[in-house]
């Protein structure tokens, strides 16, 4: 039987009393609200956005079911549950869902990171073992590779691009970079091959990768 897992999302403000006698009160929450779809939805990344409403990012195995608007982008694994796709949703001020979207492949892609962009749009960074399909544009390296997806304000795909050596590289962060570009860190248990011009020092190491405001790797 398929499990649920919905992105549930609680915001809670504390309250202070402005006269020191008094003791702190208890949290008040504001409001609460569940996204997900039928199958397992899990939430890694959240950020305010500049108009002041939120965006959600993780992975989802869910096809177009409860919020999710889109189907998956991915097969049925050994397990019985398909693989995952990145899923962001875009809330107003008061977690009123306004749109999402779904990037993946038709393997395993996880998102872990994202940032909003100068121009309003987002930059997701996380790990795909997908190859060519879906939303994807380019072959995997190995295992799994860095992956990152722009986007313009409204979620639609600009942009994409790979990362990796030939074994699993697994990309956690994303950053702005000053000069328009992005910088992107993680993992990477790959030697010489593919993107990575560095052997492995012994197990995992570190792995950055600067890239232009296109995505290519600097």
């Amino acid at each position: 039987m398929k499990n649920h897992f919905g992105i549930f999302i609680s915001v809670t403000i504390l309250a202070f009393m402005t006269n020191a006698s008094y003791a702190q009160t208890a949290p008040a929450k504001q409001w609460d609200v569940r996204f997900g779809g039928t199958d397992d939805d899990g939430l890694a990344f959240l950020l305010q956005t500049a108009d002041g409403g939120y965006i959600f990012g993780g992975g989802a195995s869910s096809g177009i079911s409860g919020d999710k608007t889109q189907s998956n982008w991915d097969t049925v694994g050994s397990n019985g549950y398909y693989t995952a796709d990145y899923w962001i949703v875009k809330t107003d001020s008061d977690g009123i869902k306004q749109w999402d979207a779904r990037f993946g492949g038709t393997d395993n892609d996880f998102l872990y990171c994202l940032q909003q962009t100068a121009d309003k749009g987002y930059i997701l960074t996380g790990s795909s073992s997908s190859g060519i399909s879906g939303n994807k544009t380019q072959e995997s390296q190995g295992g799994y590779d860095y992956w990152i997806v722009k986007t313009d304000s409204m979620g639609v795909k600009q942009w994409d691009a790979r990362f990796g050596g030939l074994n699993d590289d697994f990309a956690h962060f994303v950053q702005l970079a000053s000069d328009g570009g992005y910088i992107l860190g993680g993992y990477s248990d790959s030697g010489i091959g593919g993107d990575k011009t560095q052997e492995c020092q012994g197990m995992q190491d570190y792995w950055i990768v600067k890239t232009d405001s296109n995505g290519i790797k600097q």
